[in-house]
């Protein structure tokens, strides 16, 4: 099995993102601002994220010999539906992101077009879609950028999936930057990130070492029984590691396919998902093909189903189970609705399936992970001094530090990932959390080499990154 402590991706010429610099009334030159525009393909939509950073000789502090890379004002929004739902028509993805890239030029300055890194990396959702469709969608999305020639930049081998290493790494990376730059830790590396996605779910932390591993290649839950029926031929002789400026890294992490909160709800029968809605609501839900009650949603036609909400804890937690999620299915409809707005990441429609997200949530923690549910050792996060705290923040990091090392920049290096989302070639995944939800997933047996890791670290803090 291949690693890669750095990876040195080769450009035909480098891609320059440095801007023009900056004359003051006194005469002296100031470090300009460059640009980067991130697309998240998520599972159930594509955000866009708009970034910038002093760069140049007068660029000033670094965090750790990184780049102090900020959020945009106004540089964030989402649409639906997944880039993943373009499966069988990938000519029309490109259209689905149009809103974006308007933004996108709008928010980034006109004299720095032309400058600007552009990105679009696919989780959970695309990891689910055959090579050559794939394809097709990300050439679709390529053009939609490329046609409009205003980020004359972009490059096609910018667009592809996202490795479930890379985001779980990336997410980690993101969440120890923001917290290091903010001075709420020592060091880079003090937490771990539990990234809990619509598709997927991330656990990523930092590991001794001289931890021996063995687990199983990523799981697909298309053919998991197969998968966990075989004992396991491959072992790590250590954690992979992240080379950052500051030092080299060793961590421990997994991705686990179909496992996100939405996978799971698809997972569960029409009458779980009723009782995990909040009471009084009418919302469609679909099944997935894990679910027992898919066969009888295929002879309907495959059209959504109407579920009417009875908001019962005592049925969902039935079906994923813990208590934590108590209180906020108890809130009826009207009551949720009071809540509309608080946040200005979470939708109407995201608050009515809060009871199920608490409860899976909770859940996966203890049941999944093994954290002890009465220790503080865990802190829920959106952001961190206003900056969301995601996988695309990390994502860029990484490729400025693979820009530095193409340009000769000393003292940078960067995780072993593949720009086009391959991935470097690390332990991976555990099969987790389903004894409720599907029955043909095993849960002790691989979940055991996270918990002794979780040992292994000392009950250090986990950040628990929030993007329902």
């Amino acid at each position: 099995m291949t690693r890669a402590v750095l990876l040195a991706v080769t450009l035909a010429a480098p891609l320059r993102v440095h801007g023009a610099p900056v004359v003051t009334s006194s005469g002296a030159a100031t470090a300009p601002r460059s640009y980067a525009v991130i697309f998240d393909g998520g599972s159930t939509g594509t955000r866009v994220h708009v970034f910038s950073w002093l760069s140049g000789p007068q660029a000033g502090p670094t965090i750790d010999g990184l780049p102090d890379v900020r959020a945009e004002p106004g540089g964030h929004l989402k649409v639906k539906p997944g880039i993943s739902s373009f499966e069988s028509n990938p000519e029309e993805a490109g259209a689905s992101i149009l809103p974006l890239i308007e933004l996108a030029e709008r928010v980034v300055p006109r004299e720095e077009h032309s400058r600007t890194l552009v990105m679009l990396r696919a989780t959970a959702g695309m990891r689910l879609v055959s090579r050559r469709r794939a394809q097709r969608v990300y050439a679709s999305l390529y053009e939609a950028v490329a046609r409009r020639n205003t980020f004359t930049s972009t490059r096609r081998q910018h667009f592809g999936t996202l490795s479930g290493d890379d985001e779980g790494v990336f997410g980690w990376l993101s969440a120890n930057y923001l917290l290091r730059r903010s001075g709420r830790i020592p060091q880079m590396g003090a937490v771990g990130a539990l990234d809990l996605g619509g598709g997927s779910t991330q656990i990523t932390l930092q590991a001794p070492p001289s931890l021996h591993l063995d687990l199983r290649s990523q799981i697909d839950p298309r053919h998991a029984g197969d998968s966990l029926a075989r004992p396991s031929t491959q072992r790590e002789p250590s954690p992979p590691s992240v080379a950052l400026p500051s030092g080299e890294v060793f961590v421990f992490t997994h991705s686990h396919l179909g496992f996100g909160n939405k996978a799971v709800l698809a997972s569960l029968t029409e009458a779980e998902a009723a009782s995990c809605l909040a009471a009084g609501v009418n919302t469609s839900w679909e099944p997935c093909n894990r679910s027992r009650d898919y066969q009888r949603f295929l002879q309907r036609g495959a059209r959504p189903i109407t579920l009417l909400g009875k908001g019962s804890f005592a049925h969902c937690d039935a079906a994923v189970r813990r208590q934590a999620a108590r209180a906020l299915c108890e809130y009826d409809d009207a009551r949720l609705r009071t809540l509309v707005g608080k946040d200005p990441l979470t939708t109407e429609d995201a608050l009515m399936w809060r009871c199920f997200d608490l409860t899976y949530a909770a859940r996966l923690l203890t049941d999944g992970y093994g954290f002890d549910p009465n220790a503080p050792v865990i802190d829920f996060m959106g952001d961190v001094d206003g900056v969301e705290v995601e996988w695309t923040l990390g994502a860029l990091l990484n490729e400025l530090m693979l820009l530095a090392e193409a340009n000769g920049f000393a003292g940078h290096a960067s995780h072993g990932g593949s720009g086009a989302g391959g991935g470097f070639g690390a332990s991976k995944v555990l099969a987790l959390l389903a004894a409720a939800l599907a029955a043909f997933f095993l849960l002790p047996r691989v979940c055991g080499e996270t918990r002794r890791l979780i040992r292994l670290r000392g009950g250090g803090r986990a950040q628990l990154l929030n993007k329902w």
